[in-house]
């Protein structure tokens, strides 16, 4: 199947290429650019695109794709005032067996909490809910979601529903895997529905319990091909045998060196602010250094979750040992490392070690006298999502959304990145675009064949209603689609 994309404004080699008047796809694939409209050859249908802007295809890193996707059907909480509208947006939002509800902040509500097990009771009393925290590290559930999870049905009677580290693991993954097959497939169509309308043509999705079980990962791996848009799978797990049976070539994703910030449990050096808590290390050296070792003899890329500078001074530890004593050529990664120290950038560029950093969390949380500086203080918080000097010292760092953490939308992801509440570490729009193009496709192995609009490459595009080089991208762009292996999704 052959197709020419022509009428458009290519983005390519770090700027706007106007010399390129027509793409030609064959089978998927860049088959040739024409700078001049009388040579395309006759026959084959020709795609206008008048004069929207196009782009290599975006990908987004790290998401929790199946996890945001049925939410997704669920309620967003992000934008409630109250736990009165929290009961009753969930009450009319709800259309399924299972309740879910997401991106709650009990800061921002006026009773400056969360909704309790009797509240959510009153409203679903015989229906399981589970309400998250916007970071996903707690969650609130009903009775009688309790009474089916074997580890909190015996909770004593004056508990109000609310569960931290270990216990909302427990109450999350319960519900995902309670869920049937037909219900996990429909998460993930929707999941890739907002993955074309944030503009992405490919997303990395976590799958598993972080822990043992590999959860649906044999399902949706199946039918991996009934979706337009390329997911990525990670099998977040502990289990390297189950892993290296997936033939993915990499294991983890949130599996978790620490916790959030949030929840005071990501692992700092120095005490959040007003306080003596230094968060947890949920792991030892000992544990880690292991586990890594084995995935790395095993040729897998081992992906870990850590956000505090303990958490990332310990992995990065492991990391460093594993390579020098077992050199190999495995780009290791470490998801989200928010708090650095001046030498873990160093050390993470001299070891090989890539990042998937979310730049929505400095958007939402960076700002003077935000979030960060609440609960870490002035001086912590300025080590906090250092993109840029990352970048400047050789680390491979891809963006990414954490979605259902942030939002998918590839827009806001750039604009994050341009206008960084510091200004040392503000992007150009082609500085952002590459962490969503060209470094993604490094960090799989296939530079040589995704993330840049050449000859032989995918034909992965996505399409900008107007160029975003001289406007607000966020305010003033809209997202028209995508094309994934050549065939068009419209936003």
């Amino acid at each position: 199947m052959k197709s020419i994309l022509t009428g458009a404004e290519f983005f390519r080699n770090e700027k706007s290429d106007r010399k390129i008047n027509s793409v030609l796809i064959e089978n998927g694939k860049i088959e040739a650019l024409f700078y001049d409209e009388k040579s395309l050859p006759s026959g084959i249908k020709k795609i206008n695109l008048k004069d929207k802007f196009v782009t290599a295809g975006c990908v987004d890193s790290h998401t929790h794709s199946f996890e945001g996707g049925l939410y997704a059907m669920g309620s967003n909480l992000c934008e409630v005032k109250s736990v009165s509208e929290v009961l009753e947006k969930m009450k009319g939002e709800c259309r399924e067996d299972f309740v879910f509800a997401y991106s709650y902040d009990e800061n921002k509500v006026a009773e400056k909490r969360f909704p309790t097990r009797e509240e959510l009771d009153s409203v679903f009393p015989d229906k399981p809910v589970l309400l998250r925290r916007i970071d996903g590290h707690s969650c609130v559930i009903n009775s009688f979601a309790a009474s089916k999870i074997d580890k909190l049905s015996r909770k004593s009677s004056d508990w109000n529903g609310l569960l931290t580290k270990e216990e909302n693991d427990v109450a999350a993954h319960w519900f995902h895997k309670s869920l049937p097959d037909e219900m996990i497939l429909k998460a993930y169509k929707r999941a890739e529905k907002s993955a074309i309308e944030a503009g992405l043509t490919s997303v990395h999705a976590m799958v598993g319990d972080a822990d043992m079980s590999l959860t649906h990962f044999k399902i949706i791996q199946k039918y991996l091909s009934d979706f337009d848009v390329k997911y990525k799978l990670y099998p977040q797990s502990f289990n390297i045998s189950e892993a290296e049976k997936t033939d993915c070539g990499r294991i983890g994703g949130c599996i978790l060196a620490d916790g959030s910030i949030g929840s005071k449990t990501a692992a700092l050096f120095k005490p959040y602010k007003d306080s003596d808590e230094r968060g947890i290390l949920y792991q030892t050296d000992e544990f880690w250094y292991e586990f890594i070792k084995k995935s790395h003899l095993k040729n897998m890329q081992v992906a870990v979750h850590a956000i505090g500078d303990r958490a990332i001074d310990q992995i990065l530890r492991q990391y460093e040992k594993v390579h020098e004593k077992y050199p190999k050529k495995i780009i290791h990664q470490i998801i989200h490392c928010e708090l650095t120290r001046e030498d873990h950038i160093r050390r993470m560029a001299e070891a090989g070690v890539a990042v998937a950093v979310q730049p929505m969390f400095d958007g939402l949380w960076g700002q003077k006298n935000g979030f960060y500086e609440k609960k870490l203080g002035v001086e912590t918080a300025a080590r906090m999502n250092l993109f840029k000097d990352m970048v400047n010292a050789g680390i491979l760092v891809c963006g990414s959304s954490d979605w259902y953490i942030t939002t998918l939308d590839i827009r806001k992801q750039l604009s994050a990145l341009m206008n960084h509440n510091k200004e040392s570490q503000r992007f150009t729009f082609s500085e952002a675009l590459k962490l969503y193009t060209e470094n993604p496709a490094k960090l799989i192995g296939k530079s040589d064949t995704a993330g840049r609009i050449k000859v032989g490459y995918d034909a992965d595009f996505t399409v900008f209603s107007k160029s975003p080089l001289n406007t607000d991208i966020e305010k003033d762009v809209k997202i028209d689609g995508v094309f994934a292996s050549g065939k068009f999704l419209k936003a």
